[in-house]
């Protein structure tokens, strides 16, 4: 890919800081890290800064860590505002183009900005976020591209010496968006047959898009501008990219889901016990059907019900930090820990021709569609008495079979402390910023009891929010 620098965040020094000092020895790029100092010297352990020249245009880059973070003993954080002004002050004489790596999330970001004038362009992480578009506070542009590796932002600055973006670059962006929604109309009335009215469109849009061109171009002479996209890095965009560097990761996935079979084998765990003496256990669905048939035949429709088909098609269908968020109880009390079930059910339902293929689900909706129906049908014949797998009624309502001391099941509405309503809390958990950057509790349609735009065949959702669980 070409690196040139890194900015360092705290969980680099998970190893130690004599670690990270070897692999920095090895790396053919910058490890950057302006303001974490020896604790006894105050002197910068990494390079502050560093400087490029890229097409006559010198670009100096710094880094900042937020300053609240615990590293290692011997290590010291520096106030992030103080060093980026202090950065800003030594580099802007020196270059064109300043820009500033920051580990310490976006709110900080902004709040970064606002205080340190000078720093053009701000690359930010640790809070996961997912900007579609930077974000631009005064003349700094703003960028995050997630985490995990599902994403890199690519960058393309229009620059002119002497000058910074200007408030005008929203009107660029969106001008942008208008250009490549034209060119996606021209298309389609391309292929169609050629009459008046369709030749009429035509001219009026490339009309619309000369405009558009001459106003851009006329932007561009003003001052600076920029192109930005976030490209998701699956196999589809990038194929198996260097085969070495593939198959050494496909064998790194199949080493630690062995590990991770091993690790979470084991039987259920025990159920919670209430004041009134009973027993408080995972149901799941196999148990709530019996008696909420018509919630089951919406629920079993949903996503949630074949929320593991999108691990398998990555291969993370036993990683734990990802199967606690697409089944019920994962070790939790009176819920599961053992998966051992799992990957022969999977193989034998969807085929192991998926199992790990990293196509982008949402871009083959056939696809998607057609192996969530297999995994639901083959759920639905299968003989399990429990099946903690997929995202069910017991994840927004709480563990729902309760027994008495005896082991009698008991109907759960004589058990009191079962909460009664769904919380924001049970969806945000799992919902979080980097897995569901557009979701809000707030206005989610089918929490709100809503279908979707453009789910018109869908069965009408149960309202969450508000209604009393049964």
């Amino acid at each position: 890919m070409g690196f040139q620098v890194l900015g360092l965040g705290e969980t680099d020094f998970a190893l130690g800081l004599d670690f990270l000092l070897k692999l920095k020895a090895k790396a053919q790029f910058s490890f950057l890290s302006s303001n974490i100092v020896d604790s006894k010297t105050e002197k910068p352990i990494f390079e502050p800064y560093v400087v490029r020249e890229v097409r006559g245009i010198k670009i100096g880059i710094f880094s900042v860590i937020d300053s609240s973070f615990v590293l290692p003993e011997g290590i010291k954080v520096l106030d992030s505002v103080a060093t980026s002004q202090k950065m800003v002050q030594e580099l802007s004489s020196k270059v064109d183009v300043i820009i500033a790596l920051t580990h310490q999330g976006l709110a900080k970001d902004v709040e970064l900005t606002q205080k340190v004038s000078g720093i053009d362009i701000m690359i930010g992480g640790h809070d996961k976020q997912h900007l579609d578009q930077p974000t631009q506070i005064k003349s700094t542009l703003i960028l995050e591209s997630g985490d995990q590796g599902k994403y890199v932002g690519v960058l393309n600055i229009f620059w002119k010496k002497g000058s910074h973006f200007n408030s005008e670059m929203e009107t660029v962006v969106l001008d942008q968006a208008k250009l490549a929604q034209i060119d996606e109309k021209l298309s389609q009335l391309r292929a169609m047959t050629k009459d008046d009215l369709v030749a009429r469109q035509e001219q009026e849009l490339l009309r619309q898009k000369w405009d558009l061109e001459q106003k851009l171009e006329l932007m561009k002479a003003k001052g600076n501008s920029y192109q930005h996209e976030l490209v998701a890095l699956d196999l589809e965009a990038f194929g198996d990219g260097d085969k070495r560097v593939f198959k050494a990761v496909q064998a790194f996935k199949k080493s630690l889901a062995s590990i991770q079979k091993k690790g979470v084998a084991g039987p259920s765990l025990e159920p919670r016990v209430t004041q009134q003496g009973n027993r408080v256990e995972v149901a799941t669905y196999k148990k709530c059907s019996v008696c909420h048939k018509e919630q089951y035949d919406v629920w079993k429709e949903s996503k949630h019900a074949s929320a593991v088909v999108p691990l398998y098609i990555r291969n993370q269908h036993l990683n734990p930090e990802c199967i606690v968020c697409h089944s019920v109880g994962f070790h939790e009390p009176g819920g599961f820990k053992d998966l051992g079930y799992l990957e022969s059910f999977l193989d034998k339902t969807l085929g192991k021709k998926h199992k790990g293929s990293m196509v982008e689900l949402r871009d083959h909706p056939e696809l998607d569609q057609k192996l969530r129906r297999q995994y639901v049908e083959a759920i639905e014949k299968a003989p399990f008495k429990k099946d903690f797998i997929g995202v069910q009624c017991e994840n927004c309502h709480s563990p729902r079979g309760v027994k008495d001391a005896l082991g009698q099941e008991l109907p759960h509405q004589v058990e009191t402390e079962l909460p009664k309503k769904v919380v924001a809390q049970s969806c945000l958990k799992c919902h979080t910023p980097s897995q569901s950057p557009a979701f809000n509790f707030e206005k989610d349609l089918r929490i709100l009891g809503q279908r979707p735009l453009g789910e018109k065949d869908a069965k009408a959702p149960f309202h969450c929010k508000v209604k009393v669980a049964p």
